[in-house]
């Protein structure tokens, strides 16, 4: 079964996974996750990813790293992407920020300083970050 959101959906017809040694392409085997701080400043990875998700955590790097931050973690994210890849960004509402700014002096001073809000997320990424497109 596959749960989405608060609805469990049974997949008919599944008959288990393909054998790893005659599908060693096939999805579950050519997937993999990582969690990983982009927003850290270091070398360059040599990793190149077809998809790279965001989810909800934008404005905790806003919060600890400021615009900067997330500026860096954009341009990671285009730089790690392979050609015709996806950055898939859920990101938080400005109105969000409010609630959770006040958490530490470090997340106040941020707040305090951001300039790049989420509704400018956007045109940032297509104008100043090199991405082409953005679907909805």
């Amino acid at each position: 079964e596959v749960r989405q959101g608060r609805t469990i959906v049974p997949l008919t017809g599944y008959k288990g996974l393909p054998d790893p040694d005659l599908h060693p392409f096939d999805f579950p085997y050519n997937c993999s996750f990582r969690t990983e701080d982009f927003s850290e400043e270091d070398d360059a990875s040599d990793c190149v990813y077809d998809t790279i998700f965001c989810l909800s955590v934008s404005k905790w790097v806003h919060f600890n790293h400021g615009d900067e931050g997330v500026k860096r973690l954009f341009l990671k994210v285009f730089n790690s992407l392979a050609p015709g890849g996806c950055f898939v960004l859920e990101f938080q509402e400005w109105s969000s920020y409010k609630k959770k700014k006040s958490l530490t002096e470090t997340f106040k001073r941020n707040c305090a300083n951001i300039k790049l809000r989420p509704e400018m997320f956007q045109q940032h990424l297509i104008d100043e970050v090199g991405f082409q497109k953005v679907q909805e």
